[in-house]
């Protein structure tokens, strides 16, 4: 059979094969999972362009760790409403859709018992969420009890839908201290308007001491942008030294 890299058949490699051709990253990514790797038990739905590309360059993308804290995240979130008295009663159709260290997608449904006398989601609803939806991005850093709350706000921007209508939300963990947690949220509806934002401050001192904690195995990754970065830095460092 032809070696799909050379044109030729294995043993009789070109020692001067024909210069590489430019080609889009669609058709690389089609022979690399053509050639390289069996793709029939593979799924890439889940990566990104980027993710993509790198994982055809070698780098394979770290899917254990949001997978565990997509797995975490949903598990502290089913722990609420089988034991919160809140929760379960008022925002009991909310899903997960995502989740990686520090970072949480979520969304919502709106039902009758989400909305105001207008007709449009209430803004109770929405600060239940602010504080939910930070206590999972804390969650998805690795803490199962998520500390108790010192401070919320609520800035509401545009009407946030109708029955019927879903309204999305992403949390960000933005300090995650020994005794201090910040989180902030942000939410659009289904025409990508910025529906609110919010922050969350949460006390967390004891929280840490709860052996269901997987704090170890949920730390934020670095991006390549970011790799770049130190890396730019560090070497400018060094010729300056």
């Amino acid at each position: 059979m032809a070696d799909a890299r050379y044109g030729e058949a294995p043993g009789s490699r070109n020692r001067n094969p024909a210069p590489a051709k430019k080609t889009s990253s669609r058709a690389l990514i089609s022979d690399v999972e053509t050639y390289t790797i069996d793709t029939s038990s593979l799924c890439f739905s889940h990566l990104a362009p980027l993710d993509l590309i790198g994982f055809c360059r070698g780098r394979v993308p770290e899917l254990g760790v949001n997978m565990s804290a997509v797995k975490f995240v949903r598990s502290v979130w089913e722990s609420f409403r089988a034991t919160s008295g809140v929760e379960p009663r008022l925002i009991d159709g909310l899903r997960i859709v995502s989740a990686e260290p520090g970072k949480v997608n979520f969304e919502l449904p709106i039902e009758k018992h989400h909305t105001n006398r207008l007709g449009i989601l209430h803004g109770a609803t929405l600060a239940t969420m602010v504080d939910t939806s930070g206590s999972l991005a804390l969650a998805s850093r690795g803490l199962y009890s998520t500390g108790v709350s010192t401070d919320l706000s609520v800035t509401y921007l545009n009407a946030g839908g109708k029955i019927g209508d879903l309204v999305k939300g992403e949390v960000i963990c933005d300090k995650f201290g020994k005794t201090l947690a910040y989180t902030s949220v942000k939410f659009m509806n289904k025409n990508d308007e910025i529906v609110a934002r919010g922050s969350h401050t949460k006390f967390v001192a004891l929280a840490w001491k709860d052996e269901k904690n997987i704090t170890s195995e949920l730390k934020p990754q670095v991006n390549e942008s970011q790799a770049s970065e130190v890396t730019r830095t560090s070497f400018s460092h060094q010729v300056k030294s």
